[in-house]
């Protein structure tokens, strides 16, 4: 069976060896790894730290990195310092990504980050107000955008845009057809 982490115990010389901490380290992702797992596998088992390396990124809820877990984020960060630049690109990644998620979860995001993590309140609230800075323009430029379309457009124009936007709204409905000699 290959995995993606095979590679990982390559540096293992001993084949033996090299298959008896891969098979220990599927058994344990199996299981699922917690924070203090992972500090029992590095201090029992150096060889996992490589593998270690690559799983925290690639699974970083399972150890604390999301809304519903992140108060073990304290524990993660105490407990395996020589991974906080895992921690330091999850905020950088949900800070600076604009798109990845929607805004409302990367504010509610930082407010607990927030709150379990004094130091990075500033960077929230600085995230925040630029967040709906730039949301409050968007929609002023949407609106703008609106109200000169509807200016420039004719009687007839409108009309038709309305009909179409109810045609798309509910395309089962008769009520337009029923109803058109108002708009004739």
């Amino acid at each position: 069976m290959s995995t993606p982490y095979d590679n990982c115990f390559d540096h293992i010389t001993d084949p033996v060896q090299r298959n008896s901490v891969r098979q220990q380290w599927l058994q344990m992702l199996d299981g699922g790894l917690s924070v203090a797992d992972v500090r029992m596998l590095l201090d029992k088992y150096p060889d996992f730290r490589f593998a270690i390396s690559r799983w925290i990124p690639c699974q970083p809820a399972s150890l604390g990195f999301s809304y519903d877990t992140m108060d073990r984020l304290k524990e993660f960060l105490a407990t395996l310092p020589e991974f906080k630049y895992v921690f330091d690109k999850y905020v950088s990644n949900l800070v600076s990504e604009p798109g990845k998620q929607p805004e409302y979860e990367k504010e509610s995001k930082l407010n607990k980050l927030a709150t379990i993590f004094p130091e990075f309140k500033q960077v929230a609230e600085k995230y925040i107000e630029a967040s709906l800075k730039y949301h409050k323009e968007q929609r002023e430029a949407a609106e703008r955008e609106r109200l000169e379309r509807e200016r420039r457009e004719s009687p007839e124009e409108r009309r038709e845009r309305e009909r179409k936007e109810y045609e798309y709204l509910y395309p089962d409905s008769d009520w337009y057809s029923e109803h058109r000699t108002r708009y004739l």
